[in-house]
């Protein structure tokens, strides 16, 4: 059975980050991530999220982590500032429904300029 908690300490022991480290990219306090990290406590949507965009990854490479290692499959990511949907995602200070309509509304625009291209 997957242990999403025992996914991310082998990926911060791989990668030699520290979980203050990955608190600091993620956006989530040191003290919530240490209970995810226990397993004490299950991430929300937006928080395993942000947790995945501070150790540089996308959601598929986190779950097939080390297969696809193995298979060469994993692309360095580009540690860049956060655009302004990942900013979305990790603000206190808009409230949860809010931030699903606008989230729901950007991907309905993404997936209209996906097929434009």
């Amino acid at each position: 059975m997957f242990n999403l908690a025992e996914q991310i300490k082998r990926i911060l022991a791989d990668k030699e980050i520290t979980a203050y480290r990955l608190s600091r990219k993620s956006g989530i306090a040191e003290s919530h991530l240490s209970r995810i990290l226990s397993g004490k406590q299950k991430p929300t949507t937006d928080t395993f999220f942000a947790i995945i965009s501070g150790l540089d990854m996308e959601p598929a490479d986190f779950f097939l982590y080390p297969q696809n290692i193995e298979r060469g499959e994993v692309k360095k990511v580009e540690v860049k500032p956060p655009d302004r949907y990942v900013l979305l995602i990790k603000s206190k200070k808009i409230p949860p429904k809010l931030k699903r309509l606008v989230i729901k509304q950007i991907d309905t625009l993404l997936e209209l300029y996906d097929g434009d291209t």
